[in-house]
Parts: structure tokens; C-alpha cells; sequence
């Protein structure tokens, strides 16, 4: 068998429609609700996990801090302050340094958290903050 021929029946094999499908769904999944969510359908679907990653690599550990403190809550809201408190202990508790509010506001925004303004207040929607056990 050719290399050719073994290219078209892995082709045959796989159905593109269907994978496609997914692939929208996981894409409509993460603009409605975010990346979190996006890689739990990934996950829900039996899409192949890409390499897992020991730490997020975002300075301050910002993007592994919201990963091991909250949850996606469809109704959640978090006051900015509260969460960047949060933060801030977290961050002395491993011995990292903290990176700046508005560096925080930047990873969280690639992590597609909305952020809601009002009343002189910022919030991060879709987010609760996990139970401590």
C-alpha cells in the first residue's frame, strides 16, 4: 500500500461533516460562553486533548489562578475587587509575583470573561468563585 492509498482510506475513515459540526459547536460554545466552556465541550464531544500545560505561562500566574479559583456560572458575577483580592492572596501564598490590575484585566479578557461596568464597579460575568473545601 502507497502512501497515497493509506492517505485516502484514513480520509474515507474519518467523517468531515461531522467533525465540522463539532468544530462550530465548540467555536459557538466559546463565544457565547468562553474558553472554559469551549474546552469543556471539547472535551464533551471526544475531541482529541492537545498536550496538557503545567501552567498557563501568563506572568503572575493569572491565567492558572482564575482556572483554580472559579467557575464558569452562566449567572455568576464577580466584583473585580473581590477577585483581584483573591488574587493577591493566592499569588503570596506561592510566591509569585503579582502582575499589575491591569495585566490581570488582560489575561482575563483572553480567557473571553466578559467584564461588565456599573455603578462606579467592574465585574467579571459568567464566573463564581469555587468552594473552599
Amino acid at each position: 500500500m502507497t502512501d497515497n492509498e493509506i492517505d485516502a482510506s484514513i480520509t474515507q475513515a474519518i467523517d468531515w461533516d461531522k467533525v465540522a459540526l463539532k468544530l462550530s459547536l465548540v467555536d459557538h460554545t466559546r463565544i457565547l460562553f468562553g474558553m472554559r466552556a469551549a474546552r469543556q465541550m471539547w472535551a464533551d464531544l471526544g475531541l482529541p486533548s492537545p498536550a496538557d500545560r503545567r501552567t498557563s505561562g501568563a506572568p503572575g500566574g493569572v491565567i492558572d489562578f482564575l482556572r483554580e479559583v472559579t467557575q464558569q456560572d452562566m449567572f455568576g458575577e464577580i466584583n473585580a475587587t473581590d477577585l483581584r483580592s483573591r488574587y493577591l492572596e493566592w499569588a503570596k501564598i506561592r510566591e509569585i509575583v503579582p502582575c499589575s490590575p491591569s495585566a490581570f484585566g488582560k489575561y482575563a479578557a483572553r480567557e473571553r470573561i466578559v467584564v461588565r461596568r456599573g455603578g462606579g464597579a467592574t465585574f467579571y460575568c459568567g464566573l463564581r468563585l469555587k468552594e473552599v473545601p
